[in-house]
């Protein structure tokens, strides 16, 4: 089905409602932490092996929701250009970008000495790319490609 812009502004990215709540709406969780069962959980999940939420910025899901819109609309581009002009007009002084195309990051998983110098957030915290293990690299491309 093909909707309207004005309906993929509002649904992409929670097609959906809320599980727990059955909101319309893309619920916002105030919250500082999350619990883990055990210490291995927690491992698990600041490891990017098991699907989950953590304190950061890779696995927030509202921001998921935010990426997948901008995605949507208009390809992306106008609608990034329209975010950055009303946080601005609204007083804004500060965006963090990540820029980073699909054949770069394939490149440097692949070679991570030919891009010594790309960044990544890693649970929220930037981290060089080449000097994470092959494993860690991996989970970075299929959350990138995902």
């Amino acid at each position: 089905m093909s909707y309207k812009f004005e309906t993929l502004q509002l649904h992409v990215g929670q097609e959906q409602p809320d599980p727990a709540t059955d909101a319309r709406a893309v619920p916002i969780y105030q919250t500082t932490s999350y619990v883990f069962r055990d210490s291995a959980h927690a491992a698990a999940r600041f490891g990017l092996a098991d699907a989950g939420n953590i304190y950061g910025r890779l696995t927030n899901s509202t921001q998921d929701v935010l990426e997948k819109r901008l995605a949507a609309l208009e390809g992306g581009v106008e609608a990034l250009e329209t975010l950055i002009h009303a946080h601005n007009h609204m007083g804004g002084t500060l965006i963090n970008l990540n820029c980073l195309t699909k054949e770069r990051l394939l490149k440097a998983h692949a070679d991570p000495a030919s891009d010594p110098d790309l960044v990544v957030r890693v649970t929220g915290y930037p981290a060089f790319f080449s000097s994470l293990s092959p494993k860690y690299r991996q989970q970075i491309v299929d959350r990138f490609l995902a």
